[in-house]
């Protein structure tokens, strides 16, 4: 039988959304990671980190501001 992963602590409460497109204007998409509160669902202000790297060098900062 196949475990299930384990969330650590100090991501249980922060949902995250993997290949989230995003259009710009000249027809190219951006692919996102998109990290939110748990349970909240009202519009919320952003942070927005560009890189042409991998992205997982910020999770850490994703998982912090999205519990705050």
């Amino acid at each position: 039988m196949r475990q299930q992963p384990t969330i650590p602590d100090h991501q249980a409460d922060v949902r995250m959304h993997w290949d989230v497109r995003i259009p710009m204007r000249d027809g190219v998409e951006l692919h996102a990671l998109l990290y939110l509160p748990q349970h909240h669902m009202e519009p919320s202000p952003a942070l927005f980190t560009l890189t042409p790297y991998v992205a997982q060098r910020y999770h850490e900062e994703g998982v912090y501001f999205a519990r705050r």
